[in-house]
């Protein structure tokens, strides 16, 4: 059980420490139905393992499969409401599958990476490609330095989040003028924070930021908005994104 501490609590982390635990509760149960030899004999241990007994019985047996399809999930409620509802109700069209969907600041990296699959189990168009610009989690900076050019600050810089190091390790720093090239977009990094991570980054695209080709979302409160373009040589402030957990 001690690695499963180090993740967020939920159910479902207790299903192999369940199959462990079948057998231990079933053993006593047993035991103590059948005052089985292995028993102590003891006045006081008897009485305790039986209310024990009726307490394990009264839960596990009872209580908890009568009360199973309607116990919440924590990570369920998180996964919809960050994840499935959002990508579900994107404010598109039916031209999404001819566009490059741009998120500019998602919750987190994480929670747009399910965006296509939560539209493709739904048999809703897809987007032709996704592009994850920042990650939510911080507050930033987006200044339009030109017609196709974004260039984005983070707070505490990139890859800041604990859940958005899953995609680059601390291991790997970035150098000041590093770019990576997409279908598209170029990516350069402008400046680094002291762990070497993104400070500052610019996201120069190919197409002007206003092409029918590009399709802007920012993250509101609960949900994606079509996203507020900056007039050239002008800055947009991103507040972080607000999660309960």
């Amino acid at each position: 059980m001690i690695p499963m501490c180090a993740s967020l609590p939920d159910d479902r982390l207790l299903i192999f420490v369940g199959i462990g635990g079948f057998g231990l509760l079933a053993q006593f149960l047993r035991g103590i139905s059948t005052r089985a030899d292995w028993l102590p004999r003891l006045l006081f241990w008897e009485i305790s393992a039986t209310v024990l007994y009726v307490v394990l019985f009264s839960i596990h047996l009872v209580i908890s499969p009568l009360s199973l399809p309607a116990a919440p999930s924590r990570i369920t409620d998180f996964t919809d409401t960050y994840m499935k509802h959002p990508a579900l109700n994107l404010p598109v069209g039916a031209e999404i599958s001819a566009q490059t969907l741009v998120l500019v600041n998602p919750p987190g990296a994480l929670m747009a990476a399910y965006l296509v699959q939560s539209r493709m189990a739904e048999g809703l168009p897809l987007p032709e490609r996704t592009w994850v610009l920042a990650s939510g989690s911080d507050w930033m900076e987006v200044y339009r330095k030109d017609e196709q050019t974004l260039e984005i600050q983070l707070h505490n810089g990139f890859i800041f989040a604990e859940m958005d190091k899953l995609y680059r390790s601390p291991t790997l720093p970035m150098e000041i003028g590093q770019q990576v090239e997409l279908s598209g977009m170029t990516v350069t990094v402008m400046s680094l924070t002291e762990e070497g991570r993104p400070l500052k980054v610019s996201f120069r695209f190919f197409n002007p930021l206003e092409h029918s080709s590009l399709n802007f979302l920012e993250w509101g409160i609960d949900s994606y908005v079509p996203f507020a373009m900056p007039e050239i040589g002008a800055t947009r402030f991103l507040t972080a994104a607000q999660l309960s957990f």
